[in-house]
């Protein structure tokens, strides 16, 4: 895992350009501590730099890396069934010059065949192949988004980079606002590809590879894989056969990225998902089990005893990070600095920290559960959607659906922060917005005047689509931009078993019931729990993940920072007396608006940093005391 910076120049390359290319490779630094490279290739006027985090093939996968033909490749990711196909591209005549780099397969198997080439890796991969014999230059992204490339088109060359900061490094690209992604923002908490907020900084998407014309300067954007079909609702496949279909496809998925030359741990939440990998580990034999987890003492939703329960039934050696107020204002500024593709998910600090307390502890590589909701329908948001539009039928009108919401809303089932939701869905009918939504286009309109872009929706309506939608939005996009920024933040690899492709393929065509129906969600993962042992407690538990009490410090801790964002105003496009007017609702107890005060919050420290050039922290708590983690040996 490691971060690159590339450019192609539309002029010789000068002693400037190399020292400017160096600045931006350093702003990569957190993801590549081992080594840092940078080449020049005067033919095409390109300059290629690279930061490495070693995982494989210490001694000979440096990068950027030639076949020693005219073509080059910065590559961050991992190819993890490499040795199986450079064993059979060697049966087939192919020379290597590395012992065992996965780079070296990937570069050489898309040199012999192209896009096609891909279809044969198993990964996670952004990368950039440069070809001086054909004048291309070929950036892609692998299938499910879970690396990032970013690029920009200027009139002094055409750059490329793991991360936004380092493009705003060189000189010329400078920072601005893309005022018309502030809508999408909101509704998606992160900015959907191509489109970032930072103007002219675009975002490759996922499954796609662009073409660059080195002649011409014309580039053009292919895909090569797609989200596959789901299977038709009602299936044939007999509920034993599907699960043992599926457990031989996820042990697979976890198999394969156990393969490392470091230590490999994982991260565990105490939710049903994070501990069927570590129970899925645990079945394949990992030697040593180290795992990883967040608590909030005093918060309804610390899942800390959850989590020691599922280590102490697999037998892992578990360390636990307390996160309170304090820690969270402590680690702002740090965070701020590497969102410069922000994702508002507050749950990315404590993330950051247990990532770093994984470091500390030696754990370089760490198994992840995101995805397995996106497969399962593991968000209470899809339910309640269904439940709306089957209420909407039974309906007859306008009226009938406002005062069935009222009703809701005097009975309790329907809290104030979701008025707004239920009303795009029960009232106007509108479709599913995404698992992130807080707002219909009417209330996005309150909080943006002039606001008229309709959103991207789901396709149809059933639990299948909606999880469908978040795998082209909310995956690639948001979770895992947010898990690439904390675990490259502090230098750790994450790996997620869940979107290994082949186990995607294999779901999707499963029949739609053992996935999950309306109100019961990951009917199969819950099975395969029973299967392996993990504890029922774990298994008939609520979907929390890392919940901070965000809410209660927007009142009480962090409530400075509603004083400096009130009094200057600083972004474009907002309303903010409607946005105090929420924090009044909010101090008032009249609902729990943290997310959508948190989202303006997160824009407002991104902006200051990465448009103003401003430090980003507001200021806030000073004189907090360094955090520290409690390390707890089950």
């Amino acid at each position: 895992m490691c971060g690159f910076l590339g450019g192609v120049l539309r002029r010789p390359v000068e002693s400037a350009d190399v020292r400017a290319f160096r600045r931006g490779i350093r702003m990569l630094a957190h993801r590549g501590p081992d080594a840092e490279t940078l080449g020049v290739i005067p033919e095409v006027n390109a300059v290629l730099a690279f930061r490495r985090l070693s995982i494989i093939d210490h001694a000979t996968g440096g990068q950027p890396m030639t076949t020693g033909a005219g073509q080059h490749i910065l590559f961050n990711g991992e190819i993890y069934n490499y040795k199986e196909v450079r064993a059979e591209m060697e049966r087939e005549g192919v020379a290597f010059r590395t012992h065992h780099s996965d780079t070296e397969v990937l570069l050489r198997k898309v040199v012999r065949e192209g896009l096609p080439g891909l279809s044969q890796l198993a990964g996670m991969f952004a990368f950039a192949i440069l070809d001086t014999e054909a004048h291309t230059l070929l950036l892609g992204r692998d299938r499910l988004g879970i690396k990032q490339l970013y690029y920009t088109d200027t009139e002094q060359g055409f750059f490329f980079a793991s991360e936004p900061k380092a493009l705003l490094a060189l000189p010329w690209v400078a920072p601005g606002l893309d005022q018309t992604q502030l809508p999408a923002y909101f509704n998606f908490r992160s900015t959907p590809a191509p489109n970032t907020l930072l103007r002219g900084v675009r975002k490759l998407a996922a499954g796609t590879a662009l073409r660059l014309d080195l002649r011409s300067g014309h580039h053009s954007i292919e895909r090569y894989w797609s989200v596959p079909a789901t299977a038709p609702a009602e299936g044939t496949i007999p509920a034993a056969e599907a699960l043992d279909r599926f457990e031989a496809s996820f042990l697979q998925a976890i198999r394969r990225r156990l393969v490392a030359d470091v230590p490999v741990g994982a991260f565990l939440s105490g939710g049903l998902d994070s501990s069927l990998v570590v129970a899925g580990m645990a079945k394949l034999g990992h030697p040593r089990i180290e795992t990883f987890s967040a608590a909030f003492p005093g918060s309804p939703d610390d899942e800390a005893a959850f989590a020691r329960r599922v280590s102490q039934r697999f037998g892992t050696k578990h360390f636990e990070h307390q996160e309170n107020a304090r820690a969270f204002a402590d680690a702002l500024p740090g965070w701020v600095e590497l969102n410069d593709d922000l994702v508002a998910d507050a749950s990315c600090l404590p993330l950051l920290a247990v990532a770093r307390m994984a470091r500390n502890a030696g754990v370089i590589v760490l198994l992840s559960g995101e995805g397995a909701d996106e497969l399962f329908a593991g968000y209470g948001s899809y339910h309640k959607y269904v439940g709306l539009r089957r209420l909407r039928r039974m309906l007859p009108g306008t009226a009938a659906r406002r005062a069935a919401l009222r009703l809701l809303g005097a009975s309790g089932k329907l809290a104030g922060q979701d008025v707004p939701r239920a009303t795009e869905y029960l009232v106007r009918g509108g479709g599913f917005l995404g698992t992130a939504a807080l707002l219909g286009e009417v209330e996005l309109g309150l909080l943006l005047p002039g606001f008229h872009q309709p959103m991207p929706r789901a396709k149809g309506h059933d639990l299948a689509d909606l999880c469908a939608f978040d795998f082209v939005t909310r995956i690639p996009e948001d979770l895992m931009v947010r898990t690439d920024r904390a675990t490259m933040g502090a230098s750790v690899e994450a790996r997620v078993p869940f979107l290994d492709h082949d186990l995607v393929e294999t779901t999707f065509a499963l029949p739609h019931a053992l996935r999950a129906t309306p109100g019961a969600s990951k009917v199969l993962l819950r099975s395969l729990a029973r299967r392996w042992g993990v504890p029922r407690e774990t298994i008939a538990h609520r979907k929390i993940g890392f919940q901070l009490p965000i809410g209660d410090w927007f009142r009480q801790e962090l409530r400075p920072l509603w004083n400096h964002i009130f009094d200057e105003r600083v972004i474009p496009g907002i309303d903010y007396d409607h946005v105090r007017r929420i924090l009044a609702l909010h101090e008032r107890g009249l609902g729990h608006f943290e997310e959508l005060l948190w989202r303006v919050a997160a824009l407002e420290l991104w902006y200051r940093r990465w448009v103003c050039g401003d430090s980003g922290n507001l200021g806030l708590l000073p004189g907090a005391e360094p955090d520290r983690d409690t390390v707890l040996s089950a």
